[in-house]
Order: structure tokens, then sequence, then C-alpha cells
């Protein structure tokens, strides 16, 4: 008889933020948060919107082999960036706060790049440069 030897994945690390609330709003880490009080501060911003949710890919349904039904159903896959910031001049930029380079997780990129092609904007990344002082963006 042969053997399968388990195979075990590593998932990914991941960078554990806590989570923070200011001015009555949820914010997943104190980096969001810090990048949500300096637009706050901004004189050229006109308002901010925070945790806005787009779909990628709608839920749809697909024959399937392996259901009784015959039919799989998919979930939507959403986007949520951290903010919505619209400017006086009637700029509108989509940002999402990143605390370092090592926060862009494998699947990021991939998002990153459908919801430009959907939405044909460019989606800011900005994370704190502590050698700086202030927020990069890329």
């Amino acid at each position: 008889m042969i053997k399968k030897k388990k195979v075990c994945k590593k998932n990914a690390p991941r960078i554990k933020q806590k989570k923070v609330t200011y001015d009555g709003i949820d914010f997943d880490s104190q980096s969001e948060m810090n990048y949500y009080k300096y637009l706050k501060g901004r004189k050229d911003v006109a308002h901010i919107e925070c945790h806005p949710s787009y779909t990628l890919v709608p839920s749809f349904e697909i024959r399937s082999s392996v259901t009784k039904s015959g039919k799989s159903k998919k979930t939507a896959m959403k986007f949520t960036p951290d903010f919505k910031v619209t400017y006086l001049d009637g700029r509108i930029e989509v940002v999402d706060v990143k605390g370092s380079k090592k926060a862009i997780n494998e699947g990021f990129p991939i998002r990153k790049k459908l919801w430009e092609y959907l939405n044909k904007q460019e989606l800011i990344v900005v994370i704190w440069d502590k050698k700086l002082g202030n927020w990069t963006r890329s």
C-alpha cells in the first residue's frame, strides 16, 4: 500500500494590525486612521468616504458535475479600498493605505489591476515613509 504524504500549506505571514476607532469610524489599522487624520487636515479636501465597496466580479452560476442540482453559485468578488477622496477642484481619488510594503499581499496586485481596469482610474496606494516623515504614493 502506498501512503500519501500530507503536505501542509503554510499561509503567507500576515501583518497583525490592531483595529482602532476615531471620529466614530472603525479603521483596520493605526496607519489607516493616521491617513484619515492627514486628509481631514488638508484644506483642499471636500469629502472623505471611508471603506467604499466595489464589485469586481458579480455573482454568477455555473454548471457543476459535483452538485445534486447540477449548478454551483459563485459569490461576488468585492474590493473595499480605504478611502474615496473628493477634492474641492472636483478630482476624485480612491486610496488604499498600507502600513508598509510588506503589507501588500499576493492577491492585492490583481485586485488593484482589476479595479483600475473596471473603473478606468488609478488606485492610489499610500505608505508612511518613516525616513522621510510623510506619506508616499505609488
